[in-house]
């Protein structure tokens, strides 16, 4: 499997695709099938599957209960902005879990 730069994975999300490219957002609960290949800054949305053969279209946004798809050329600054915010939390969700960890991480 190949995972390109600044992704982010939802909760629970599957990707079983042997490629995902650079700064896609996979949404939580979202799926990824096997013979899928995803391109670069697509967003899936909670709950939403791709199972297509074919190579995701670069810029594709699938959302909602109907897997509803719109091909926009997403900016890779929005997704870049997204990961280093939920980066941000992460890391101070460690420290709030355990900050003993965190402490000793400092030093």
């Amino acid at each position: 499997m190949i995972i390109g730069n600044d992704n982010v994975f939802g909760v629970r999300s599957k990707c079983f695709s042997k490629a995902v490219g650079n700064y896609n957002i996979i949404g939580f609960f979202a799926v990824i099938g096997k013979d899928s290949e995803i391109s670069g800054n697509c967003f899936i949305g909670p709950y939403g599957t791709y199972y297509d053969k074919k190579p995701m279209p670069k810029g594709l946004v699938i959302f909602n209960k109907n897997q509803r798809r719109i091909a926009e050329e997403l900016t890779s600054i929005s997704n870049r902005l997204q990961c280093e915010t939920q980066k941000r939390q992460l890391m101070s969700f460690h420290r709030y879990l355990s900050p003993k960890v965190s402490a000793v991480a400092r030093q």
